[in-house]
């Protein structure tokens, strides 16, 4: 998203300095008038564009993240993930492939316990991504993974951001759907 900023902010600033120099401005008061356009321009984009590719009701994951995020009600894991996919085409449970994205999960969503889409439902303790990525990451709290019977899904703990197995049809605060733009 700040790509494009900059590809459209350079010739914009290059306008601003031709004009500022053809009114026989000083030096330093361009560039730094420039710089100033830029930084309102910047802020304005930031601001406005806060839910960067995403469609409505739904939030970028992180600022250098192409996932967009959404939290939904209390719900089974099965129901999440199916509640994700109704809500969007591509829609699925989170994958977290970072511990900048779980530090950033952690910062800023609810702080409750919510479903995410690391499971081992079609091979006990083979833990996978919902959308089929590879594990990558993982944050479990001490003592967790169980491994116990049943025990095939995975929940972020709201409170200190790490991760529990659970029983996947036990209803929790919500789930954290996901989708690629």
């Amino acid at each position: 998203a700040i790509v494009p900023l900059i590809g459209a902010a350079l010739p914009m600033m290059t306008i601003i300095c031709t004009v500022l120099f053809k009114l026989k401005v000083n030096h330093l008061s361009v560039v730094m008038m420039t710089f100033k356009v830029f930084y309102l321009v910047f802020i304005f984009f930031l601001v406005n564009n806060i839910e960067g590719g995403c469609d409505n009701g739904w939030y970028q994951l992180t600022t250098v993240s192409n996932k967009c995020i959404k939290s939904l009600n209390p719900q089974t894991w099965n129901q999440g993930l199916a509640s994700c996919q109704a809500a969007h085409a591509q829609g699925t449970l989170l994958t977290i492939n970072s511990a900048f994205e779980n530090e950033w999960l952690l910062n800023t969503n609810n702080p409750y316990d919510n479903f995410i889409g690391l499971n081992c439902v079609q091979t006990p303790y083979n833990w996978v991504w919902a959308d089929g990525e590879p594990v990558k990451y993982e944050d479990f709290m001490a003592g967790f993974p169980t491994n116990q019977t049943g025990n095939y899904c995975v929940y972020l703990m709201g409170y200190g951001g790490q991760w529990a197995d659970g029983v996947c049809n036990k209803d929790i605060t919500g789930s954290i759907c996901q989708y690629l733009y």
